[in-house]
């Protein structure tokens, strides 16, 4: 099976960026780790695909979605469509609600071939000191021997935080293809407009530390 972490951007910045994409295969050996546009991200092969951004809205009446609550995601999705440009992150999040909605339309299955994950979470459950920020030097190599010590083969040098998170979406996603995940919010269901709530895919490790048992602003 191929198997697939997405780092996700704001589509509707003024100069987009690409997504990141990381393939690998069943025993954490890097097959291939590139850039494409957001567009591009629903024509990816037949395969697990873990996407890092959020696949639905809240529940009517509530300011962010259940699992954003639990994991304190920085980015919390409303219960009505943001705007890009009125508020943080507001492009960066509708843009992922309609990338989900795609997956969906062109046949994938959530919670089944296609899973949102949040590697700022997934980060501090397999370190026992608090992480510097991804954007630092020390950071990333913090990140990069997480993923050497998770078994990630082929990997070379220190990489940026945008291949360290879609490298790690890929692992969450290899996690839950063996069991070895846990599902963090509300079931999604859908309104008939847009996808509502969803769970973010945790692996199953256990927290060092109380201090790493979730993140903080840094992550």
């Amino acid at each position: 099976m191929r198997i697939f972490g997405v780092d996700t951007t704001d589509p509707y910045a003024e100069h987009p960026r690409d997504a990141t994409v990381a393939e690998i295969d069943g025993e954490f050996r890097l097959k291939a780790l590139y850039e494409i546009p957001m567009k591009a991200i629903p024509q990816l092969p037949a395969g697990l695909l873990a996407i890092d951004g959020p696949q639905g809205l809240a529940r009517p009446g509530y300011k962010c979605r259940e699992c954003e609550r639990l994991l304190r995601t920085p980015g919390r999705t409303p219960d009505t469509m943001p705007v890009p440009g009125t508020r943080p992150f507001a492009g960066y999040l509708k843009g992922n609600i309609y990338l989900f909605a795609s997956l969906l339309r062109n046949g994938r299955r959530l919670q089944e071939d296609v899973i949102e994950v949040f590697p700022g979470a997934a980060w501090p459950l397999f370190s026992p000191i608090r992480l510097k920020a991804k954007q630092t030097e020390e950071g990333r190599r913090q990140r990069l021997e997480i993923l050497e010590r998770c078994g990630i083969q082929a990997l070379l040098g220190i990489l940026n935080h945008d291949r360290l998170d879609a490298l790690m979406a890929a692992f969450i996603a290899l996690q839950f293809s063996l069991g070895r995940a846990t599902s963090v919010g509300l079931p999604w269901y859908h309104d008939g407009q847009f996808i509502r709530e969803g769970f973010i895919v945790q692996p199953k490790v256990g927290a060092i530390t109380p201090q790493a048992e979730l993140p903080g602003p840094d992550s």
